[in-house]
């Protein structure tokens, strides 16, 4: 006797296959439609730290936002040389002897700190590294940057708005960020600051600045100069920890949102 498929439990099968992403939190398939490209972000490390060091750090958020962005992490390209670093009963410095500890620059006066010197060594080797790297694996739709690598970061989305090869980026999330100091390597930022009112400089990338109430080594004041450089399009989210990139849940959550905007906003564009 010949096995008749059971149309009913088919239907109810495939209903409950429609209904699985909702379950999950996504969307229905649709027929037809294009599955969305995911973003592709540069990560510049703090000082001190690599981008193996700033990849781990900073998992929890790679994991959240998976689907969305694709995360390009590098390192600095010389050995952070600050003379705290030569003291070896810091517990911190102890633990991490085994990685490297690079720096986008050191700073003139090597008892200084990366936001309170003012004067580098190596920043503007750095950022033609940075270019070349841009120029060989992007484009890039934003850059990531903590700490110094956030100063990084607002540099050279400063050199890319100047430059006529390369693209600039869409969007820039900085941590515990802060506007460079020296006075050569600051020229670069000022003359994309004054067009920034009119959408024509920085003020034209969608940005993102996070810090912590509790940071001890970037103050509130410092990372809001650097906000004031990005005019109305940049978006401000105080932590309560310290100098870190926060990895909470409702972060993560915002985090992701805020990507899955400037996705949209970038594929939209790109259409036809």
């Amino acid at each position: 006797r010949r096995h008749r498929p059971d149309h009913a439990n088919t239907t109810i099968l495939l209903f409950g296959l429609l209904l699985l992403p909702l379950c999950l939190g996504g969307d229905p398939p649709q027929q037809g439609a294009k599955p969305m490209r995911k973003l592709r972000i540069l990560c510049l490390h703090g000082y001190t730290q690599s981008a193996q060091n700033f990849a781990r750090r900073t998992g929890a958020l790679r994991k959240a936002c998976k689907t969305v962005a694709d995360f390009d992490y590098v390192d600095a390209p010389h050995i952070a040389d600050a003379e705290w670093l030569e003291n070896k009963l810091n517990e911190r410095v102890v633990k991490r002897l085994d990685e490297p500890t690079l720096a986008w620059w050191n700073m003139e006066d090597r008892s200084s700190r990366p936001s309170m010197s003012r004067h580098y060594r190596g920043a503007t080797e750095s950022l033609k590294i940075l270019e070349e790297h841009v120029e060989s694996n992007g484009p890039y739709d934003g850059i990531l940057g903590f700490s110094q690598g956030a100063s990084a970061a607002a540099l050279l989305c400063a050199k890319l708005k100047q430059s006529k090869r390369q693209p600039s980026f869409r969007f820039a999330l900085f941590f515990s960020g802060f506007v460079p100091r020296d006075p050569e390597i600051v020229e670069i930022i000022k003359c994309c600051e004054s067009e920034a009112a009119d959408g024509k400089g920085l003020g034209s990338i969608s940005s993102l600045h996070v810090w912590g109430e509790k940071d001890a080594l970037i103050s509130e004041d410092k990372s809001r100069e650097l906000v004031g450089l990005f005019g109305q399009n940049a978006v401000t989210h105080r932590f309560r920890g310290g100098h870190l990139v926060p990895s909470g849940s409702d972060f993560r959550k915002m985090f992701r949102e805020y990507l899955e905007k400037r996705r949209s906003e970038i594929l939209e564009r790109q259409e036809p």
